[in-house]
């Protein structure tokens, strides 16, 4: 899949690269916890975009994400957090890759709503979905594991933590 891969190469270059995974329906938590993931993305800028704008605005629950790319967003005040989509921004000089140490160039991930694990898997999903609104999570998990040859259930979701060796390929490239 030369042509994927140089694609893939290309959206996690761009401005918007993602990952994603658990559903989190409980709507009266006052925290929403998400997993930064290229390899575990350390003091990455988290945030849950309720505008849509892909900007970290005043107003947004944000965080730096901790060991293992953890972070807790305090949504306290944002009704029905898992309808909103989750941005990480890894940062030149401030984020490190606890897989591959400092990054070298500042990019962002993203994942649909109700996903938090923000991987490159879960930015293509997204940007799917952004492309063609009708499509639906499931639609595009769907379509994005078919353009990759992966199963669906492999394109949401720490692919360290369940050793997906075949995804961890696909996310590094």
């Amino acid at each position: 899949h030369p042509y994927l891969l140089s694609m893939l190469a290309v959206a996690v270059s761009a401005a918007l690269t993602g990952c994603g995974g658990d559903d989190n329906n409980d709507s009266t938590s006052t925290t929403l916890q998400a997993t930064a993931i290229d390899g575990y993305l350390r003091n990455a800028l988290v945030w849950l975009d309720v505008n849509g704008n892909n900007q970290l605005d005043s107003d947004e629950p944000n965080g730096r994400s901790g060991e293992g790319g953890k972070v807790t967003l305090d949504v306290s005040g944002v009704e029905n957090p898992s309808s909103y989509r989750l941005l990480v921004q890894a940062i030149v000089g401030e984020t490190v890759d606890e897989t591959r140490g400092a990054i070298t160039q500042t990019f962002t991930l993203s994942a649909p709503p109700g996903v938090a694990e923000v991987t490159p898997l879960s930015t293509l999903v997204d940007q799917k979905m952004q492309q063609v609104p009708t499509l639906d999570r499931d639609a595009a998990v769907a379509a994005i594991a078919a353009d990759l040859g992966l199963q669906p259930e492999q394109v949401l979701g720490d692919f360290i933590a369940s050793n997906d060796i075949e995804v961890q390929v696909y996310a590094v490239n």
